[in-house]
């Protein structure tokens, strides 16, 4: 039998009770004409565990998708050190300031250093260099920049937003009072 005669079918009802509840009916065509169902039904208290696995299976068939052979293989990519991490030492902008000093660093390696961490998939200085690109690429357009501006790019919250903004600060500040000397 071609497994083009067989079809699926997602509900959500509601029960007698009240409750809702999920249905998952597979229905396969006979060779006589007639159909044969199956169904799997899925009760509202188990509507969480339910949707965490199947997005878990989701995602390990994303990965199938992709040629990995077995979870071990998924999980080696997982292991591997990724971000700055993974950037050879000499050229990791915090160490490269210990051993050349700061000056020796562009301003998006500085910012970078100053957030101390990108987000999952972006380092700090790809963070960096967006929030500088859209701050018109040069730091004195974080002069300006309100906090809610800083903290509506994606990887900004609160703790990086405030440091930013310290720094701005505390550049204004010796800015002001050198020029007052």
């Amino acid at each position: 039998m071609s497994s083009a005669k067989r079809f699926y079918f997602l509900d959500l009802k509601l029960a007698a009770n009240n409750r809702h509840y999920l249905q998952i009916t597979c229905s396969e065509l006979q060779e006589d004409g007639s159909y044969v169902r199956h169904a799997l039904i899925v009760f509202e208290r188990d509507f969480r565990e339910f949707f965490t696995g199947f997005t878990s299976l989701l995602s390990v068939m994303r990965y199938y998708a992709r040629g990995y052979q077995n979870t071990e293989a998924i999980l080696q990519e997982h292991r591997q050190p990724g971000g700055i991490k993974s950037m050879p030492e000499q050229a990791r902008p915090r160490e490269r300031m210990y051993d050349q000093g700061a000056a020796a660093l562009s301003d998006c390696e500085l910012l970078a250093i100053l957030l101390g961490a990108g987000s999952p998939g972006e380092t700090a200085i790809d963070l960096s260099a967006r929030i500088l690109a859209g701050h018109g690429g040069e730091l004195e357009g974080l002069k300006a920049c309100s906090f809610a501006s800083l903290c509506r790019y994606k990887g900004m919250g609160l703790a990086k937003g405030c440091a930013v903004m310290a720094a701005v600060e505390l550049a204004g500040r010796m800015s002001a009072r050198a020029a007052d000397r």
